[in-house]
């Protein structure tokens, strides 16, 4: 069970998510909202995968800081930001509905990477304020809404198509050990990281 949650917090469904949402903004004829979205995805996915690098290469002494959680960090950026199109319109209950299921999502598939020992706490706790600054810097951005309801049923058929495939073939793509390489080329001789090997 907790196997199928967290898939929901893969790379690979985040990211067809993300480019899913990137392709509604842009045709709801927002291209602020596009390219607010864009750099603010590179932004969270650019952090979160340099500090990933860094911290598997360099772990502070004393802290349970080895990986910031990308599950975490990303599920609050891409899930948020749904949840951020898919509130602008419709009726109060609707828009309450939608924010707390984002919200339930989120919390979900972060305390997952916990009960999995996946993460520490402080782990998932550093992603998510990478991924709810990313998302924040979005917000700020994007301007004024597009003139389309954003297609959150079609979202969730998505994330669930393709979070069942990559169960089903048990499958999960991980660039953990590509991260942990390149931090140790380049992070020896960084701050906090004269133990680098």
């Amino acid at each position: 069970m907790l196997e199928r949650l967290t898939e929901f917090g893969n790379a690979a469904v985040l990211s067809l998510l993300a480019l899913l949402v990137a392709l509604w903004l842009a045709r709801a004829g927002s291209r602020r909202a596009a390219l607010a979205w864009s750099g603010a995805l590179l932004l969270c996915v650019g952090t979160i995968s340099l500090l990933k690098g860094y911290f598997l290469a360099c772990p502070l002494p004393g802290w349970a800081l080895h990986s910031p959680s990308g599950h975490a960090g990303f599920s609050l950026f891409v899930y948020g930001g749904i949840t951020l199109c898919a509130v602008r319109d419709g009726s109060a209950w609707r828009r309450g509905l939608l924010t707390l299921l984002g919200v339930a999502a989120i919390a979900a598939i972060a305390w997952s990477r916990y009960a999995l020992g996946a993460h520490t706490p402080i782990e998932i706790v550093f992603g998510l304020l990478l991924g709810g600054g990313a998302l924040a810097t979005f917000a700020a951005l994007r301007g004024p809404a597009g003139t389309r309801r954003f297609p959150y049923l079609a979202a969730a058929l998505l994330a669930f198509a393709i979070a069942a495939t990559l169960h089903a073939f048990d499958w999960h793509p991980s660039f953990e050990g590509w991260l942990r390489e390149l931090g140790r080329r380049f992070a020896t001789g960084l701050p906090f990281c004269s133990h680098a090997s």
